[in-house]
């Protein structure tokens, strides 16, 4: 009897067949997690899904069967760009990874627990794969555990593996061919398409309804051949990693524009000359624009939200280049139509849709400075009803002053204003009222003192100096003036307004009764022009209220806010915790001197980066350019018994900080202390500049600014006939400035400053 005994099975089969469901079993688990991952490989959920659980089962399952040098190899590649969850994922595969090293055998469950971990940790990355160091370093992990673990795969697996594998890489040549054959065939429709777009949109906002109608025709036919061309040849593209995000871009590039053309379309059909009729704004137009206005912003509203989220994308960098371009236009033309639907819905109220409005116009001369520009020579009121708007009443400002007796004005407000200028009775004296620098708190006064002189009440109140009045002019043309020889224009309004008209006319009277002739000539012209483009508005108008010669305010809070948006309201503003200067000087000579008065700057902050603690140095310096005191006694004399051609002013120096000293010309001085606007104040009386002369005063400035935003400064200029020159530098301690991802240790800022300037840089600790 023969006993026939089989061979034992293999050690390495024994082992295979106890593993085997373990690699299955945490495959499976690699696949899980990878179907919570952030990373979009194609930008398409459903398709992102499907390939990062693929992708995840397969690496996982290939890479358990690899060596041990290559998952401690993979694992400090993952390592390079792994932040938050992947960098904990990480840390799991090579702690596994050393762990198995004890082991005679490696141990093919350990792989497939280091290689899900670390696939995983690749599609966990922060955003994505959305930088080259994340990108390169993400494919090097799939590559390196691929290779690896399919040279120990039985052959049936590694065949149909090394199938899969060339089925891809041909799809993916393919594809990429037919793609690029599309986009060669596309590239011209695609570039005329959105630089006809950007044109149309640039003729809308500038009122080019010819030039407009051009641009979207051959907008639209352009991205409508493309459209076709880039449509179904190209689907094959949304299933390729990479390849899916540049197709996506480039169709919501193109869909995105085409939407945009179409909303625009609407608004060309607004004529401007025809809103008017008879002098008076069409306001029944007017209410029938806002849909089509609307209509637009919401179209570029879309836009903006679609090609942020695109760019978000990792893109070839000549695609994101003109990708940014036009999402730039887009956000310019979207922040236009935001101002002409804000502008449409406050406008009937405005313009008296509702009942008749009244507004109040102050005439300031920066010739005698006050903290708001100037002092009031003279004022009209403008009536609105119907969208017809006529000047109703103007006059010197004698003649409000005396339109009742000293004392029987009163005044109740603002707190501030009746605290700091009170003492100097600004409801007897009308001129002097603009005395702070923020202008809706004198336009508050002047709206409680005006019906006490016999003024109706009104619906807001308007600051114009010749600057501003010089912008009118723009847009009215010259206009004749009774009394002045040549018409007053845009290029002569503001020397005359300022200088030559003191030297023109010896007596006040005379004068006034120029300036009074010369607002209401402006005003009469301007109530009855055609309407420009809003475009044409904003290019004349926006520098002049900028630079706080045009002001305007309102009670109203949604009239107030579009006076904001524009930049018009003149109101000191500063957020809590951002560093900040203002000089204000109030003339106290009486005289017209101010017009040749030159004021320097320079602002030195040492910022703290650590602490947020400043400590800043404020030099300002007074130089009195007056050419001759061979000038009328309006402009060079004094009330204070002062040589002739002295300027004599109260300086004041606003900021959130306090003053810890102060010198004037070397010597020391006291400071006022007080609030105003939010702000510490901080004045000096008496300050006297002669002819030629400079003066000098230094003030030390300690406090602490919020810096999680990053260090924010503030200049706000007062209106001036002579703009400030203006130097502001900020040097860190303890840390540096981000400035466009560069370490800077001092940032500064050079400017004449017409308008506010600022300084807006992150740090770095």
């Amino acid at each position: 009897m023969t006993l026939t005994l089989d061979a034992p099975p293999a050690p390495e089969a024994v082992s295979r067949s106890r593993t085997q469901p373990w690699v299955l079993g945490w495959t499976g688990v690699s696949m899980l997690l990878a179907a919570f991952a952030p990373t979009a490989l194609t930008g398409r959920s459903g398709i992102d899904l499907v390939e990062r659980v693929l992708l995840a089962g397969v690496v996982t399952f290939v890479g358990a069967h690899g060596h041990r040098r290559t998952w401690l190899v993979t694992g400090a590649l993952a390592a390079v760009a792994a932040r938050g969850v992947s960098l904990a994922l990480v840390l799991i595969g090579l702690a596994v990874a050393v762990s198995d090293a004890r082991f005679k055998r490696r141990s093919r469950a350990n792989g497939a627990v280091v290689s899900g971990a670390l696939v995983n940790a690749v599609l966990w990355y922060p955003r994505g794969p959305t930088t080259i160091v994340s990108l390169v370093a993400g494919v090097l992990v799939v590559v390196i555990l691929l290779a690896s673990g399919s040279g120990n795969l039985r052959r049936k697996p590694r065949r149909i593996l090394g199938g899969v594998l060339v089925a891809l890489v041909v799809l993916t040549v393919v594809v990429a061919a037919i793609v690029g054959w599309s986009g060669i065939r596309a590239r011209g429709d695609v570039e005329a398409g959105t630089t006809a777009a950007r044109a149309a949109l640039a003729a809308v906002r500038r009122g080019d309804a010819e030039g407009a109608r051009t641009s979207l025709a051959t907008a639209r036919d352009a991205l409508e051949s493309a459209d076709r061309e880039l449509g179904t040849p190209t689907a094959p593209a949304d299933v390729v990693p990479g390849l899916a995000q540049q197709m996506s871009a480039v169709r919501v590039a193109i869909d995105e524009a085409l939407a945009v053309t179409e909303a625009a379309d609407e608004l060309v059909q607004i004529d401007y000359d025809q809103l008017r009729y008879d002098g008076r704004l069409d306001l029944q137009k007017v209410g029938t624009l806002q849909p089509s206005s609307a209509s637009v912003l919401d179209a570029l509203d879309q836009a903006q939200r679609s090609l942020d989220d695109v760019r978000s994308g990792w893109l070839l960098p000549p695609l994101q280049s003109r990708l940014d371009e036009f999402a730039g236009e887009v956000a310019d033309a979207r922040d236009d139509a935001e101002l002409a639907d804000q502008i449409l819905a406050v406008t009937p109220g405005l313009l008296g849709g509702q009942g008749d409005r009244h507004y109040l116009v102050a005439f300031l001369t920066p010739a005698e400075l006050r903290g708001s520009g100037g002092f009031i020579g003279s004022f009209a009121e403008l009536e609105a009803l119907d969208g017809d708007v006529n000047l109703v009443r103007s006059g010197r400002i004698k003649e409000l002053i005396d339109a009742v007796p000293p004392g029987v004005r009163t005044l109740s407000g603002p707190d501030d204003y009746v605290r700091r200028w009170g003492q100097f009775d600004p409801q007897d004296f009308l001129q002097d009222v603009t005395f702070p620098l923020d202008w809706p708190t004198a336009a508050s006064v002047l709206a409680e003192l005006y019906p006490q002189s016999g003024g109706r009440p009104v619906d807001g109140v308007i600051a114009v100096d010749p600057s501003g009045l010089a912008a009118l002019l723009e847009l009215t043309g010259p206009v004749s003036v009774p009394g002045i020889r040549e018409p007053l224009s845009a290029d002569n309004a503001v020397e005359f307004l300022t200088k030559q008209q003191y030297l023109t006319y010896a007596d006040r009277a005379s004068r006034e009764e120029v300036l009074e002739a010369a607002s209401r000539a402006t005003f009469n012209r301007l109530t009855n022009a055609s309407l420009p483009a809003p475009r044409r508005l904003g290019e004349v108008l926006s520098p002049a209220a900028r630079a706080r010669h045009l002001q305007i305010w309102s009670p109203d809070e949604e009239e107030e806010a579009l006076f904001r948006t524009v930049h018009a309201d003149g109101s000191v503003s500063v957020p809590k915790g951002t560093d900040a200067l203002a000089v204000v000087q109030q003339n106290s000579a009486n005289n017209k001197i101010d017009a040749y008065l030159q004021r320097t700057v320079t602002y030195d902050a040492d910022v703290d980066v650590a602490t947020g603690h400043v400590e800043a140095t404020a030099t300002i310096t007074l130089t009195n350019a007056v050419p001759t005191l061979d000038l009328p006694r309006p402009v060079v004399g004094n009330t204070k018994d002062r040589p002739d051609g002295t300027s004599i002013s109260l300086v004041t120096i606003m900021t959130p900080f306090r003053v810890t000293s102060a010198t004037l010309d070397g010597f020391p001085v006291d400071l006022a202390a007080d609030r105003e606007s939010g702000l510490n104040t901080w004045q000096l009386s008496d300050v006297a500049v002669g002819k030629g002369d400079t003066v000098t005063l230094v003030v030390k400035l300690s406090g602490g600014v919020d810096l999680r935003k990053g260090y924010q400064f503030r200049y706000l200029p007062q209106p001036m006939a002579n703009p400030d020159i203006l130097k502001a530098t900020a040097t860190a301690k303890n840390g540096r400035f981000d400035v466009d991802g560069r370490d800077r240790s001092q940032v500064e800022v050079e400017a004449a400053a017409a308008e506010t300037v600022a300084i807006d840089e992150a740090v770095r600790r």
